[in-house]
């Protein structure tokens, strides 16, 4: 699902995980009888930014009453190798592209980095990374945050304005 950011000051954007968790163990790509999941990896491939574009512009122009005056699209590495892909397969979407560091070869360095997930999964039958210890890991990642934020914000806005200046 799209987010919508700043829709009060006159314009949005939107973002997608693809259908790929954020602790990206490769999970995604698997059913869970160990099969290859061929949907999720159409979805990880492109059909999810394009429904993201879809989505988002929906919302737009149901927040603001009218359509988008212009959308652009902003992606880099693996989101690179994905707008890339959009704009050869769906020039429509979008009114321009930024694109940085494309992975045009992600599906040379993105099997090995699966095939020890596949391996895994396949003659141990599970993944390398619990999605317990996960959660845990967000955890502590959150409360790290957290402290962070609480040492060195001095502006009063939840957030640091330049990380690299805070000795946390």
């Amino acid at each position: 699902m799209p987010a919508l950011v700043n829709a009060n000051l006159g314009y949005a954007s939107g973002t997608t995980d693809a259908g790929q968790p954020w602790y990206q163990d490769g999970s995604f790509a698997f059913l869970s009888n160990g099969k290859v999941n061929t949907e999720s990896l159409k979805d990880f491939s492109v059909r999810a930014m394009v429904g993201q574009s879809v989505k988002t512009k929906a919302l737009v122009s149901l927040y603001y009453g009218k359509a988008p005056k212009y959308s652009y699209y902003d992606g880099h590495s693996q989101g690179g190798r994905q707008g890339m892909k959009i704009m050869q397969e769906y020039p429509e979407l979008y009114d321009g592209y930024l694109i940085a560091q494309p992975a045009p070869n992600i599906a040379k360095f993105g099997t090995s980095a699966l095939y020890p997930q596949i391996v895994m999964k396949t003659e141990l039958g599970y993944s390398a990374i619990n999605k317990d210890e996960a959660k845990a890991f967000a955890t502590k990642v959150a409360a790290a945050n957290a402290r962070a934020v609480a040492a060195c914000d001095t502006a009063g806005l939840g957030f640091l304005l330049d990380p690299f200046a805070c000795n946390y």
